[in-house]
């Protein structure tokens, strides 16, 4: 083939090299009519050849055009002609038949939830408190919660008599650790925490049992996530089936789900099917409703009590932290956009403060969540119970028929 003869124009906007090929054939094609009549712009072909040309004479990446970029094209019909008359792709790996031009993406992360795993809402390089354990001794529990101070009241007393009888001991020149009454008050301070834990469980437990009663699937996860949070393991727990299948099922979550995929299906029409040129930032303040003409796209937060009763998913996620979305597998084929959205929700399975106001409006909830709380906090023994992230994943398949 002769060699093709190239100018250099300037692209002020950034685009996409499918979008840019499709609009330099439609220019071509617009000064002789016998290559519009051909339907030169409208061959799928010649927009995949004229795409895998620019590509190469430019050093482009990910099918992308960065703003302000000086690019070459092909500088005359006779040009374009002879890049669209080759048989063969124009760029390694790239797969050709006659009826068939795939052009592939990398995948992208898509958004990602304000709210950070593990982390404080309004400050996502601070831990959030209910990630925190064993953090807080009794005297600091009661002070922060003071409806709690029923778990503690014996052991109170007996820490007083500790106190004012090592005094006394010390007082009349006796060591405490030689004196055998301040040792059985030691002992009975020991048996009196661990006395707090066991009611504690006990209280847990049954609040497990009293909000699952009615389905044992929930029931079922409510007690795995229980245990893994008494096995003194705080790492992510993720990739359990039934987590997955109770969460991404609830109603609430496929609200979420179908109201993300609605939109990224409009933005990603908006910014022509071009995966490279999608403006995450106008399509993330589309989701968190910064935009008048379009409502947020809510994380599911789960079980009102007042109007639910007692729930799995009211117990096992609440008010969910957040989640992430990658768009995987994403490529244009015969003339259709394809990728695959994958939800990943994340939630704490911990308390703070703030969950034990709201369940201390609840009687019937009151001491179970007192005592999960107990569990998380209480500093003054080894609980071996620890909070975690726990997610749910879910893949969405897109597939969009390219409109222009």
């Amino acid at each position: 083939m002769s060699e093709i003869n190239k100018k250099q124009i300037e692209i002020k906007e950034k685009t996409g090299t499918r979008y840019q090929s499709k609009k330099l054939l439609i220019d071509c094609e617009s000064q002789y009519e016998y290559l519009y009549n051909i339907g030169f712009s409208k061959n799928e072909s010649n927009i995949y050849k004229l795409m895998r040309w620019l590509e190469e004479n430019n050093q482009i990446n990910n099918h992308t055009i960065e703003a302000n970029s000086k690019i070459y094209i092909p500088e005359d019909r006779e040009d374009y002609i002879k890049i669209i008359s080759k048989d063969a792709p124009l760029a390694k790996g790239a797969k050709y038949t006659r009826e068939e031009f795939e052009i592939k993406y990398d995948d992208t992360v898509i958004f990602q939830h304000k709210y950070r795993p593990g982390k404080k809402r309004n400050d996502k390089n601070q831990t959030s408190e209910d990630m925190t354990y064993a953090d807080q001794n009794y005297e600091e529990i009661v002070k922060n919660n003071p409806s709690l101070y029923t778990f503690f009241s014996e052991l109170n007393h007996f820490k007083s008599l500790r106190e004012s009888r090592a005094q006394e001991l010390l007082h009349n020149g006796i060591s405490p650790n030689t004196s055998v009454e301040f040792q059985e008050i030691e002992n009975r301070i020991d048996s009196l925490n661990n006395s707090i834990i066991k009611d504690a469980k006990e209280a847990m437990e049954w609040l497990i049992n009293f909000c699952t009663k009615d389905d044992s699937d929930w029931e079922t996860l409510a007690f795995k996530l229980y245990n893994r949070f008494c096995k003194n393991d705080n790492t992510d727990y993720k990739n359990d089936s039934l987590l997955n299948k109770l969460f991404t099922e609830h109603s609430k979550t496929k609200k979420c789900i179908k109201e993300f995929r609605e939109r990224f299906e409009n933005y990603i029409k908006k910014y022509k099917y071009e995966m490279g040129v999608f403006d995450i930032e106008d399509f993330n303040n589309s989701i968190y409703g910064k935009y008048k003409s379009e409502a947020g796209v809510k994380r599911p937060v789960f079980g009102n009590y007042f109007t639910d009763g007692p729930n799995g998913p009211m117990l096992c996620f609440h008010d969910t932290q957040g989640f992430d979305v990658i768009a995987k597998n994403i490529s244009i084929k015969n003339r259709k956009f394809y990728c695959k959205l994958l939800f990943d929700f994340y939630d704490h399975f911990g308390l703070d403060s703030n969950d034990l106001v709201s369940f201390d409006r609840i009687p019937a909830l009151r001491s179970g969540f007192q005592g999960w709380y107990i569990l998380q906090h209480f500093n003054e023994c080894d609980t071996e119970c620890k909070p975690f992230i726990d997610h749910a994943t879910y893949e969405e398949e897109v597939e969009l028929q390219i409109e222009n």
